[in-house]
């Protein structure tokens, strides 16, 4: 494997261990108001709901497994009108795009290097005050040589998880 895919695949790796929350296309959406709502500032607990991974090369597979996602309770103060920039560690690479009210959309990455396709995205829906529902998508497409090395399967490989941000206090 080439120094730049293995630089390439060790940065996706990276971003999957990160991914505070990350599995149904558009359930952070199910319950959002259509009027719209500033969620408290305060003690924020991260729970992680569901998290589905298809596809993947077996190496691959086992290192996601491995992964420890972040689920720490974390004081957030919010921007007014709010924005999800202070809700992830990783918001400074994300551009948020408000698609609807108190609906969110972000891609991290989207990219194609030496047959490889590399695609990370974010939703936030946000419930109430109180409640915020978050989908992270990765989906990576191997060319047939590397999802032969990192140990077969489609070389379409996807994660997909669901989490919910509960506010906890002040």
């Amino acid at each position: 494997m080439k120094k730049k895919n293995i630089l390439k695949l060790s940065f996706i790796l990276l971003c999957l261990s990160s991914t505070t929350l990350l599995a149904k296309q558009n359930s952070v959406y199910i319950d959002v108001p259509s009027s719209e709502v500033s969620p408290k500032d305060g003690v924020w607990k991260p729970k992680i709901n569901s998290s589905n991974v298809t596809g993947c090369p077996s190496m691959m597979k086992s290192m996601i497994d491995k992964q420890n996602i972040k689920t720490e309770s974390k004081k957030m103060t919010f921007s007014k009108p709010f924005h999800p920039a202070s809700l992830f560690d990783e918001a400074e690479q994300l551009n948020w795009e408000k698609i609807a009210t108190n609906k969110w959309e972000a891609t991290l990455i989207n990219e194609s290097v030496e047959g490889m396709k590399v695609s990370i995205k974010w939703k936030l829906g946000v419930v109430s005050e109180t409640k915020m529902k978050v989908r992270s998508q990765i989906s990576m497409k191997f060319p047939p040589e590397m999802a032969a090395m990192l140990g077969g399967g489609s070389g379409e490989c996807k994660t997909v998880t669901l989490g919910t941000y509960y506010y906890m206090s002040n």
